[in-house]
């Protein structure tokens, strides 16, 4: 399964790249929105995790037609 982890700080990619080793990761440092990704690379992957209040439009939907499933990532407390 190809994913996509987007905002991921480069300790959060050795978090994610001990913790799920059976997976085919790909990391960028910024939203997935504003990263120019070539089509053929966008349809592969199966997964995108980003963070929760960073954009995922329609658009980007359609530039990853392989999609199964869009996380977010987020912390809170009460």
């Amino acid at each position: 399964m190809r994913v996509l982890i987007a905002n991921a700080s480069p300790a959060d990619q050795q978090i994610f790249s001990e913790s799920l080793k059976t997976l085919s990761l790909s990391f960028l440092e910024k939203d997935a929105a504003s990263v120019d990704i070539s089509t053929d690379d966008a349809a592969e992957f199966e997964v995108v995790s980003v963070m929760h209040g960073n954009p995922f439009t329609a658009a980007d939907f359609e530039r990853f037609p392989g999609l199964n499933l869009v996380s977010t990532r987020s912390t809170g407390f009460d």
